[in-house]
């Protein structure tokens, strides 16, 4: 199946964004999916349409077939949800679902600091991502929808679940290794591991440093890419739709050099037909 340019923009609006490198056939089988991912799934769907205005200005996006569903299942007592990203079978197109705590299926707010229609917001800005493998601005771009400052800037400081348990385990290790130092009264021994207390301060050092140099180049990023633009809400939908390649790119080239990029990628990529008629906007 060839789309239409019509047909890739409509596509775009609701959140199916080709992948990096995805074929066309690929591309419409996953659509077909997607869109019918709810007649697959044996519970009701909730309303997410509250963070509507949140996606369509920050991603450009209203992902009306995206099911979501109120459950605690597998969930840690911090989590107030996630977007499950899957395959049911090596056979099978990549499709997603979101899931929310329960407290939200009454409450706008969990735990003082995640708001409903943010959340969903963020969820729906890894559903619409869901061929991406993009860690590095991933949670960068994810952020964005927050209304906190803060979060927008540090809340991207962990880019993984694997990060956020090592570091849960190495103080766990040292909190553990003290407690049997209190216990065997033995102060040679706390002397001698008095290093592995250095451990944590140097991987939060390390991951600071690593947002501030990544938020400098998503900044210039998104200063390039104004000068084309002009309108914030174009910058975003296009931040959102590319590589982290191409976010560090696009932060050192000129505006003729990024239009070039666009309309060449755009010959031969599904992904980039969708991008570039923002560039023409």
């Amino acid at each position: 199946m060839t789309f239409s340019s019509e047909e890739l923009s409509q596509l775009n609006r609701e959140g199916l964004i080709a992948g990096p490198g995805e074929s066309e056939a690929d591309f419409t089988d996953r659509v077909t999916y997607c869109k019918n991912l709810q007649q697959h799934l044996d519970m009701p769907s909730a309303d997410v349409s509250e963070a509507e205005p949140l996606t369509k200005h920050w991603f450009d996006i209203t992902p009306k077939w995206v099911p979501c569903f109120f459950s605690n299942h597998q969930l840690s007592f911090w989590h107030g949800g996630c977007a499950w990203i899957f395959q049911k079978d090596d056979h099978t197109p990549t499709g997603a679902f979101l899931q929310l705590r329960k407290t939200f299926q009454e409450s706008k707010s969990f735990l003082g600091i995640y708001m409903r229609d943010e959340f969903i917001a963020h969820e729906l800005c890894h559903v619409g991502r869901m061929m991406f493998q993009e860690p590095k601005y991933e949670e960068v771009i994810a952020y964005q929808s927050a209304s906190s400052s803060f979060q927008r800037f540090f809340g991207p400081v962990i880019r993984s679940s694997t990060e956020a348990i090592i570091f849960t385990v190495i103080l766990m290790m040292i909190v553990l290794t003290d407690i049997m130092v209190i216990m065997t009264d033995s102060y040679s021994l706390y002397q001698k591991l008095i290093w592995v207390k250095a451990i944590p301060v140097l991987l939060i050092i390390f991951a600071l440093g690593r947002l501030f140099w990544t938020q400098a180049k998503f900044k210039r990023c998104r200063r390039n890419l104004g000068k084309i633009l002009g309108s914030e809400a174009l910058i975003n939908a296009v931040v959102f739709r590319l590589t982290d390649s191409e976010i560090d790119q696009f932060s050192t080239l000129a505006p003729d050099e990024i239009r070039a990029y666009g309309e060449s990628a755009s010959q031969r990529d599904l992904r980039w037909k969708q991008i570039f008629p923002y560039l023409l906007s």
